[in-house]
């Protein structure tokens, strides 16, 4: 199943978006929508299991419940990763000059779609 049609409009109606990639809990790319070349979008996705799992771990240890949603600042982009269903995720990547609130509003339109395609 292709979920192009759900990725694409965010990349395209938020200034500064750049890829969106869809995966599952090891990293593995379901789908994506990126303006870079897709070896890059999938790596983004593939080392996100890495923090995910890392996180999880820890809220779990300290007993602060299950992830919501990561922002990651770097000096060069954000990174948005938000959880779609058991095992999914969505990781955004946005320039840092982005309208972040922008993303995470269209980020929680595409999750209720990609969701109901499940």
């Amino acid at each position: 199943m292709s979920f192009q049609k759900i990725l694409q409009p965010l990349i395209k109606d938020v200034e500064g978006a750049i890829g969106i990639i869809f995966v599952d809990r090891d990293g593995e790319a379901i789908d994506h929508y990126s303006k870079i070349p897709d070896d890059d979008i999938k790596l983004l996705g593939a080392y996100k299991s890495i923090i995910i799992k890392n996180i999880q771990e820890t809220s779990d240890r300290l007993e602060l419940g299950s992830i919501r949603e990561i922002v990651i600042f770097l000096d060069e982009a954000v990174l948005i990763l938000s959880p779609v269903a058991e095992g999914y995720f969505l990781l955004l990547f946005m320039q840092p000059q982005s309208n972040l609130g922008k993303g995470i509003m269209r980020l929680k339109d595409v999750i209720k779609k990609v969701r109901e395609e499940l």
